[in-house]
């Protein structure tokens, strides 16, 4: 009895394990450049520079319904430019900064990328972000993944992480 009981367990648990996985959905800044022509201009009026470290991710936890992309100039606290991808879902919003900076913030959780740098996280019960700055470019990178107004916030670390570690360079995408 008490080998089908740990038996049950065991594979109750793996089941359970099983469903917890990541849904991955890729993501491309080609199908950006097809599908939102407005996001490629407003990035080839920006100057070459000012583009040369900004990511664009090629996984993340949803199917992508919408996307916009910002570029700001804004003083305060240190930062002095900064570049946003928004990309909405049906329940959930991704932001993916990048801000000409060195500007520490918070430091919360600290993690491992894949890449081998250590970023900072925060995991609340309404949103994700996650934070690592580049000394050397002096160029800091930000994730955000909340859910819409009134949305139930269903994504954990690992999916933050999953983003994070598929950010791609949008010059080596050929966007300007």
């Amino acid at each position: 009895m008490k080998i089908r009981l740990m038996l049950l367990i065991a594979l109750s648990s793996m089941l359970f394990g099983c469903s917890l996985t990541t849904e991955k959905f890729e993501f491309s800044f080609q199908n950006v450049k097809e599908s939102y022509p407005e996001i490629i201009e407003k990035i080839e009026k920006l100057e070459r520079e000012r583009i040369a470290h900004v990511k664009f991710p090629t996984n993340i936890p949803f199917e992508a319904k919408d996307i916009y992309f910002t570029a700001d100039d804004v003083v305060q606290e240190g930062i002095i430019d900064i570049m946003s991808f928004r990309i909405y879902g049906e329940d959930e919003i991704l932001h993916v900064t990048t801000e000409k900076s060195t500007f520490e913030g918070n430091i919360y959780e600290e993690v491992k990328l894949k890449n081998g740098i250590t970023a900072s996280l925060l995991e609340d019960d309404d949103r994700l972000i996650l934070r690592w700055i580049d000394k050397e470019k002096e160029v800091s990178y930000g994730i955000m993944l909340m859910p819409k107004a009134e949305k139930e916030f269903k994504y954990k670390k690992r999916d933050i992480l999953m983003i994070a570690n598929s950010l791609v360079n949008i010059r080596d995408n050929d966007a300007s």
